[in-house]
């Protein structure tokens, strides 16, 4: 049992010092979707805007982008820049205009649904009772979506912090800055968005030693970008762009991380 007093308690440190932001994250993805679910589809409009995909991503990413805060407000504001960045020339370069809509609909990036046709008429505004409770109803889909991933990401790091020896992440993300902030940044990016799983992971990296370039490449990589969440496959442009987006981050992170962190 004295064994784990120390994992709780370390587990209860990850949890209330980062939960508040996540739920701050949460209910401003759940505004910027019911925004978005009012605002699109519009009748006569026949796809998306590069702007708009870069909008509903941003719904995804704004729990992990929250969270960042709580590390250093300019890395944060970095990660968003970051994150509209890619989104918005994903978009316009990778994901054909005419197949946007329903690609944010299998992304779960918008409320699955019909395009209107040009002739019909969009109904009438909603109650603010009834936008009330789709804004809750909102959150709480966020927040089943990202509960599992963001405690059993604060779990793994309490676990880590106390039985990895200081030697090991030191040796592994301290020692060799390039080597880390490649390491750190593959594990970023192969995160799932929108979770965030990266901060716990990250402020363990903090905790033992790591160069503080990796960690922020580390949270700057996991960006979303408009098609890889649940795709099969990925041709030669879309694993370039992938290439140059965790190229990016990674040097983003390396090099103003030790300024940021």
């Amino acid at each position: 049992m004295e064994h784990l007093v120390p994992l709780f308690i370390k587990f209860r440190d990850f949890l209330v010092s980062i939960a508040p932001w996540l739920l701050l994250g949460l209910v401003a993805a759940a505004g910027l979707r019911e925004y978005l679910r009012r605002s699109w589809p519009v009748p006569g409009v026949p796809a998306l805007t590069p702007g708009l995909v870069a909008l509903a991503g941003l719904s995804v990413a704004a729990p992990t982008i929250f969270t960042i805060f709580m590390l250093d407000f300019r890395l944060a504001l970095l990660a968003a820049a970051g994150a509209v960045a890619s989104l918005y020339v994903g978009a316009l370069l990778l994901v054909p205009a005419t197949e946007r809509h329903a690609e944010l609909q299998k992304l779960n990036w918008l409320p699955s649904g019909g395009t209107p046709e040009p002739d019909e008429k969009p109904e009438s505004g909603p109650t603010a009772r009834r936008q009330a409770v789709d804004l809750w109803d909102s959150i709480w889909d966020r927040f089943d979506d990202a509960a599992f991933w963001f405690i059993g990401a604060c779990l793994v790091a309490a676990v880590l912090a106390i039985y990895l020896p200081f030697e090991a992440g030191q040796g592994l993300f301290g020692r060799t800055p390039w080597f880390a902030v490649l390491l750190a940044a593959a594990i970023g990016r192969l995160l799932p968005v929108g979770k965030s799983t990266e901060l716990p992971l990250a402020l363990l990296l903090l905790l033992k030693g790591a160069f503080p370039g990796a960690v922020a490449a580390l949270v700057l990589a996991a960006a979303p970008v408009p098609f890889v969440h649940r795709k099969s496959s990925l041709n030669r442009r879309q694993w370039l762009f992938l290439l140059v987006q965790f190229a990016v981050a990674a040097i983003l992170g390396g090099a103003l991380g030790p300024t940021l962190l």
